[in-house]
């Protein structure tokens, strides 16, 4: 599924630049080839907010290259918290009904 969302090569050199892990773009390549993309995507579209899509991306990049042993240590990217997107949109209905509202909630 693609909905306008794109994973590109130089979202996964961030991560492996971040985690110091040395990459040829033949190397950056063949592991973008290997990326699975639709459990990124279901990642990214969980939130409405650019920023928290691509904290999401970068967070399931790193969990994959991870779970194959290319990146080694400690987490450096964390995805959104759960409730994050949630709470901005309840930000904007809130402005949106004291305008409706004459200023009153």
């Amino acid at each position: 599924m693609n909905l306008g969302w794109e994973v590109t090569e130089s979202d996964l050199a961030i991560v492996l630049n971040a985690h110091s892990v040395k990459h040829t773009p033949k190397k950056l390549e063949k592991l973008y080839s290997e990326l699975d993309f639709d459990s990124i995507e279901d990642g990214v579209f969980n939130y409405t907010s650019f920023d928290n899509q691509v904290s999401s991306m970068l967070s399931d990049i790193e969990d994959q290259l991870i779970e194959t042993g290319i990146v080694k240590g400690a987490k450096q990217f964390n995805g959104p918290d759960e409730d994050e997107d949630d709470e901005e949109d309840s930000d904007e209905e809130d402005s949106w009904l004291d305008e409706e509202h004459g200023g009153e909630s």
